[in-house]
């Protein structure tokens, strides 16, 4: 599933989802449970890729809950981490974190330091996510070690890119971030694995975008959106487009933002991932204030309290852009008006807050130049 060859064994599975379905069913009819979760484990990266993160997670919850004792162990291991992979993806990390445990005491009593070492990354991505460095170091070193240990390259370079995440994101060691992320990038292009490749690019595009260096970072996203349209990932498209958005912004380009932000923005909605439709809703909302800050503040409200219903952190880099913005927007708005928007941001629940951004895209989408002169001006 990492490179160009996948895209005709997706297209197949996409045209064959009826049989699919229909084979699923039958053999949970049928109580050929285990047969049927090889199955969905084997699907898993199609769901995934293909932003079917609900219905992946409706099967492998239905063939696991209750049946555990129909299931053989190294299967039900592969099967909670199956799961844990789409429901982290739709941003439940507490959940995630439950299952991913669950799949660790598995293998560990069966002694499989590859399914231990597998479970270990997935913790490390569920602590970082909820904002627990400490113990997603920690998960992932131990990965790290397991990966030498066993002579595993492509999950070598795996942990070493979430290392790379963790250090840039938590400790803002960008000279230790950059050695782990250099390394991990020689190993996938040793390995010619396109979409890690695409992945460690847009990590150094966070690394630039850190250190000030837009332009630097906004080629690095393009490059990696480039290889992410070729292989036709998704989610992965969007991220790229929503951080490239954001640098295009900063360079005055804002009619190619919002549009950027616009499809990064459906993308997800319609995969279900909520923690990155947060993330398009805070980046629209610096946007979108620039052309209207009271429109900018009140998305941004939707978003901060939705977030905070998920219980999804906001990455430590961003917060204090965010901070600024929201104390330059308070300098421009009488306090009363801030409060209001900011109370009527806070009631919209998340399908609301994405109804908002569409209206703002389709009202401040406009011809280029013009609506570029606009926000520069204010």
């Amino acid at each position: 599933w990492h490179s160009e060859t996948e895209l005709p064994w997706r297209r197949r599975l996409h045209d064959q989802q009826d049989n699919i379905r229909a084979a699923l069913n039958w053999a949970i009819q049928q109580d050929h449970t285990a047969a049927a979760l090889e199955m969905a484990v084997g699907l898993t990266n199609f769901w995934s890729r293909a932003g079917q993160l609900h219905e992946g997670r409706r099967w492998l919850q239905l063939l696991i809950e209750g049946r555990d004792s129909a299931i053989p162990a190294p299967l039900l291991g592969q099967g909670l981490r199956s799961l844990g992979h789409l429901t982290l993806r739709q941003g439940d990390y507490p959940a995630a974190s439950q299952l991913y445990s669950r799949a660790l005491t598995i293998y560990e009593e069966l002694g499989d330091q590859h399914g231990q070492m597998i479970a270990n990354i997935n913790l490390a991505i569920c602590a970082a996510e909820r904002d627990r460095p400490v113990a997603a170091r920690a998960f992932n070193e131990a990965a790290l070690a397991q990966a030498r240990q066993l002579g595993d390259l492509p999950m070598e370079a795996n942990v070493l890119h979430n290392l790379f995440a963790v250090i840039l994101e938590h400790e803002g060691d960008l000279l230790a971030a950059n050695r782990y992320g250099q390394q991990a990038l020689q190993i996938w292009r040793k390995l010619g694995n396109e979409a890690r490749i695409a992945g460690a690019l847009n990590n150094m595009g966070v690394a630039q975008q850190i250190q000030g260096n837009t332009a630097a970072a906004a080629e690095l996203f393009q490059e990696s959106l480039r290889i992410r349209q070729r292989l036709g990932h998704e989610l992965d498209i969007a991220q790229s487009e929503c951080n490239l958005a954001l640098m295009q912004h900063k360079m005055g380009q804002t009619a190619q933002a919002l549009a950027g932000l616009g499809s990064s923005l459906e993308r997800r909605y319609q995969a279900d991932y909520r923690r990155g439709v947060l993330e398009c809703l805070r980046s629209l909302a610096l946007v979108v204030s620039a052309l209207s800050p009271a429109s900018g503040l009140k998305l941004f409200a939707a978003a901060e309290q939705n977030r905070l219903r998920l219980g999804s952190a906001i990455d430590r880099y961003m917060r204090p852009e965010l901070a600024r913005w929201q104390n330059e927007l308070q300098s421009r708005l009488i306090p009363a008006e801030y409060e209001q928007l900011w109370r009527a941001g806070g009631r919209l629940q998340l399908d609301n807050a994405v109804s908002l951004a569409r209206q703002l895209i389709a009202e401040y989408v406009r011809p280029a130049d013009s609506l570029d002169r606009k926000a520069q001006s204010t």
